[in-house]
Order: structure tokens, then C-alpha cells, then sequence
């Protein structure tokens, strides 16, 4: 079963991922002119983060890259593997066993702590919104489009403007609870925007 976690719980976990992304940030910029944006996404700033029985729950964020070295641009995969040394320089002062190379984030899962974060590493090509992603079974790296990222946030909005936030939690939570084992929390927030926006927007 799962229940949400207040603002006030997560805020020391806030604190420490956001340590350790803004200390990578400064060594990447220093080290190789790399330049990034750096922010949460998915359940947390939604208002929808969750915990399971267990206790568990992570963090999502995104690295917008901004500028980075020519070779890296070439080679997508040394932008992965400088991002995640980097980050495990650091995350290992704070109890994190060194970051999993997953598809399509880089994970970092606490040693001591029931907790973990994923940085999902994107760029912005136009009106286009990509992410890295690892294709394991060719070994390759490849930017890869983002669909619908614009019409969810856009959804997201007119809900919030309705005063429909709440409503929007409610049923998150429900959707979280009801067989939708092995679904990420985007997919489900992303269900849940759409269906209610077709329920109380499109009538």
C-alpha cells in the first residue's frame, strides 16, 4: 500500500541529492566548460511523491544539458560515464553505492537509507525534448525524443487552474494502489492527468 510523503519528510533527502548535483555541476563546468540545468521532475514537485510499505521512495531529476565538449557530443556515452563518475565522487560521502547505468537514467541508491534517486540526462533540440538513452542490448547511446512532454504539462495546468490539485492527488494515489505494479510514477501521473482532464476539462 502506498501513502504519500509530506513535504517535511523528504526535505533532508531534497537536501542531500541536491548537494551532490549541484557539487557535480560545479566540478563538470570547472573541469570541461559543461553546462546543465539541473531540476526535480516526476511525482515530487507534483505533489504526488509516494513511499511502499517499506518505507521506500526516490527522487527524479533532470539534467538539461546546455553545452558540452565536442567529444562528448559525438560519443553520448562519455557525456554518461563523466556525469555518473562524477556524481559517485560525491554521492559516496553521503552513504550512496556507486550509480546503476539503467536505460534511461542514472540510479543512485542509498546504502544505509531507504532511498534512491534517478537523473534522467535530456536536451532540448527545438520544440523537441530528448533524453539519453542506453540501448543495452546494442550497447549504444542514443538521444532519443520525449513524446507528449508539452500536452501533459499543459493538461497539468488547466487542472491546477480548475482547483483540481487535490482531486488530481486523490486519484493519483487510487491508480498507485490498484494493479498498477511495475509502472513508474511519470506513466501514472501522466494517466492520471489525462483521464481526469478528459473527466472535468472535455465534457
Amino acid at each position: 500500500m502506498y501513502t504519500f510523503v509530506s513535504k517535511k519528510e523528504a526535505a533532508p533527502y531534497r537536501r542531500d541529492c541536491e548537494w551532490i548535483l549541484r557539487s557535480m555541476q560545479h566540478e563538470l563546468r570547472k573541469k570541461y566548460d559543461f553546462r546543465c540545468q539541473l531540476y526535480p521532475v516526476g511525482s515530487c514537485p507534483n505533489g504526488v511523491l509516494t513511499k511502499n510499505e517499506e518505507g521506500h521512495f526516490d527522487l527524479d531529476y533532470d539534467m538539461d544539458v546546455l553545452r558540452l565538449p565536442e567529444e562528448w557530443a559525438r560519443n553520448p556515452h562519455l557525456l554518461k560515464d563523466h556525469v555518473r563518475m562524477t556524481l559517485d565522487s560525491y554521492a559516496a560521502s553521503l552513504g550512496f553505492l556507486p550509480a546503476q547505468d539503467s536505460t534511461s537514467v542514472l540510479t543512485a541508491v542509498s546504502e544505509k537509507k531507504n532511498f534512491s534517486f534517478d537523473l534522467c540526462l535530456t536536451f532540448r533540440q527545438g520544440n523537441d525534448f530528448l533524453r539519453l538513452i542506453h540501448d543495452k542490448g546494442k550497447d549504444t547511446y542514443i538521444w532519443n525524443i520525449r513524446k507528449d512532454e508539452a500536452d501533459w504539462l499543459a493538461k497539468r495546468r488547466i487542472l491546477y487552474n480548475h482547483h483540481l490539485k487535490a482531486e488530481l492527488q486523490k486519484q493519483y494515489l487510487h491508480l498507485k494502489n490498484t494493479g498498477r505494479e511495475g509502472k513508474s510514477s511519470l506513466p501514472l501521473l501522466i494517466e492520471t492527468i489525462n483521464n481526469m482532464y478528459n473527466q472535468y476539462i472535455i465534457q
